[in-house]
């Protein structure tokens, strides 16, 4: 038996494994272990700490800490920013395709989700 009947009889079986594993393994989320989906995993989890610019625009844009919450759990996770890079920060920027906010700044401690500066898209006088 030669090298190119080895070859097909391993990629024979190394598509059959293949599909064998996304068939057991379809209903789950093979990608959970990313770092963007961490990102968003601990916003969801982690209790919300809003500094006073953040709570005069989430209050400006009559929203709550809740629905705040919901909004951030669609948000894509900015990874090429210099912050990001930085794992020890914690800091990370959040892009939004929404009606009234378009970037959320957050800081992750141990404990907690702080929200720095939200971006908005209306035009709210907080200092």
């Amino acid at each position: 038996m030669n090298f190119f009947h080895r070859l097909k009889y391993y990629l024979i079986g190394v598509g059959l494994g293949i599909m064998i594993v996304l068939s057991i393994f379809k209903d789950r989320d093979l990608t959970s272990w990313t770092p963007k989906k961490q990102v968003l995993k601990m916003v969801a989890e982690y209790p919300m700490v809003l500094n006073e610019r953040s709570n005069c625009q989430i209050n400006c844009l009559h929203l709550t800490a809740d629905s705040l919450r919901s909004i951030l759990s669609e948000a894509e996770v900015e990874m090429s920013s210099e912050d990001a890079k930085d794992r020890r920060s914690g800091k990370h920027i959040l892009i939004l395709n929404h009606e009234l906010i378009s970037e959320v700044e957050i800081m992750l401690a141990k404990d907690t989700c702080e929200i720095s500066e939200i971006t908005n898209k209306k035009d709210c006088s907080c200092p």
